[in-house]
């Protein structure tokens, strides 16, 4: 008997790329896959070839549900919330992706070995699938110390267990940034273990409609510098505590250690109280050194 994964799909005037993404979802190796979707409003023919599909593979589609968002975060964690439990494994996809085609066996072999969440790098390439370099390569493990400053994976490569889900699905009703971040989050905020993938499992394609663009190249880092300055980062992070004080009793004990203190250090108001060795002792990381240059000046300028 083959395992049997949830796939959970947010779709949103996606018609260009959408089916070369179900047919790879449809190839998948060794598992049968039960696709749910939730679309958010589109107006170009989305909704034509869901159905299509849905017609053509029954056994495959188990739902079309529609929502009015406009916010694929929201669309991600309000179908998590309409989906059954009774699932061993979960996946997100994106909808202009395409997936290696042992992208989900490999990860549940991952998850079998003791792991609740997989994730990992993605091969980039262009609009026509031409190879264009990878997503950065993360040394350092997965944590909460990391979790709480960095995501480290889109929610095109996550699959995670029943434990995750369920954990999500008690959660979903929040209000922050990306999906994948805050399922990053949760997973290691209440100890659960995270795996990395160095090696790409999914074609993740860059195009000029893309919500959330790849942060390779000079422009893109630039970019993410400037948002950092300009304060967004910092907002994010004042949503992720807000949810996460919301749920302290599910937190271990080492994560609300580093919750805690992160938070007094983001909330100095001095400059001349401000000091690297508290950063230190906190211990959270990015997962490059200049990643890390840029977290401490965020906490130095109040932009953390």
């Amino acid at each position: 008997m083959m395992p049997t994964v949830a796939i959970v799909l947010a779709t949103c005037n996606g018609e260009k790329y959408l089916s070369e993404q179900l047919d790879s979802l449809l190839n998948q190796q060794q598992v049968n896959v039960h696709i749910y979707i939730q679309d958010d409003n589109s107006n170009d023919n989305t909704l034509n070839i869901i159905k299509y599909y849905k017609e053509k593979y029954p056994e495959n589609f188990k739902n079309l549900f529609q929502c009015n968002f406009n916010n694929p975060c929201k669309n991600f964690l309000n179908l998590i919330n309409k989906i059954d439990n009774h699932y061993e494994y979960y996946a997100f996809a994106d909808q202009d992706d395409v997936w290696f085609q042992d992208k989900l066996i490999h990860a549940i072999n991952v998850l079998k070995q003791g792991h609740d969440l997989y994730c990992g790098r993605t091969e980039i390439v262009d609009s026509k699938l031409i190879y264009n370099g990878y997503s950065p390569l993360f040394p350092f493990p997965p944590s909460f110390q990391n979790a709480i400053v960095q995501s480290i994976a889109g929610g095109n490569t996550m699959v995670f267990n029943k434990t995750i889900f369920n954990l999500l699905k008690e959660n979903c009703n929040v209000d922050v940034q990306s999906h994948d971040w805050w399922t990053y989050i949760l997973t290691t905020f209440t100890g659960h273990k995270v795996f990395y993938d160095k090696n790409p499992k999914v074609l993740y394609r860059q195009h000029n409609k893309n919500h959330n663009g790849s942060n390779i190249g000079f422009i893109n880092q630039l970019t993410r510098i400037f948002y950092v300055l300009k304060g967004r980062y910092k907002t994010w992070t004042d949503k992720h505590f807000l949810e996460l004080s919301r749920i302290v009793d599910i937190g271990t004990k080492n994560s609300l250690k580093t919750f805690y203190q992160y938070g007094i250090l983001r909330n100095r108001r001095y400059l001349f109280r401000f000091s690297l060795n508290d950063i230190n002792r906190v211990g959270i990381y990015r997962q490059t050194t200049q990643g890390n240059l840029f977290l401490k000046l965020a906490i130095f300028l109040r932009r953390a």
